[in-house]
């Protein structure tokens, strides 16, 4: 049992991501976040959709309503796209989280440092195991349909890292692009469950705000 195509679309830019700090679950779309969701409304017939399911957290909700045309409750909300928890580390910039948590640990994956044990908050290994446990729930609820999910940053490496059969650690080394605000990731399977294409397709101008943060 498998979709017949996957499509994963990252939330627009929020207040955090201009501000350069670490992402808390109530941050909310910046101006610059709406303008991309909207421009990227533009790209899409609403069939080309498919199933639409969001992350609960606000910036991909009303992402998802931006891009679908859908009302914010006929959306399909799915607590285990979600973004990772970065716990006590959440509304800091890096530097502050390295002068008040001396104990974090950090990978630096190109020019980002990402936090392996944020206190308080989701390792990678357990950020990992929630994205695959979604990724088999996905293809065991929607077999044979075109799914398209509104996500985050962090979780969505991750769930392509699954879908592409790489570790959580080689997940971070995969292209940035296709993790860029309102970037679309398509992952199309054979009858067999296998992948069968990947493309990534950028849905907005970036207005030279990463969002990485």
């Amino acid at each position: 049992m498998t979709v017949r195509r996957l499509q994963t679309i990252r939330h627009g830019i929020t207040t955090a991501n201009v501000a350069k700090v670490c992402g808390s679950p109530d941050d909310e779309l910046a101006e610059q976040g709406r303008r991309q969701a909207l421009e990227a409304r533009a790209r899409f017939a609403r069939a080309d959709l498919g199933r639409v399911i969001s992350s609960p957290m606000p910036r991909a909700v009303a992402t998802a309503a931006l891009v679908s045309g859908l009302d914010q409750d006929e959306l399909e909300l799915h607590d285990a796209c979600r973004e990772r928890d970065f716990g006590r580390l959440s509304g800091l910039t890096h530097e502050q989280a390295v002068a008040r948590f001396p104990q974090v640990e950090y990978l630096e994956v190109q020019a980002v440092q990402y936090s392996v044990n944020p206190p308080g908050g989701e390792t990678l290994t357990e950020l990992r195991g929630r994205a695959e446990r979604f990724l088999r729930a996905v293809h065991r609820s929607h077999d044979g349909e075109v799914v398209t999910v509104f996500s985050h940053g962090n979780f969505l490496q991750q769930l392509r890292g699954a879908v592409q059969g790489v570790d959580a650690l080689a997940a971070l080394e995969l292209p940035l692009e296709g993790i860029l605000n309102l970037a679309l990731m398509r992952f199309d399977f054979d009858d067999d469950g296998e992948l069968a294409g990947h493309s990534v397709t950028p849905l907005a101008a970036t207005d030279g705000v990463t969002g990485l943060y």
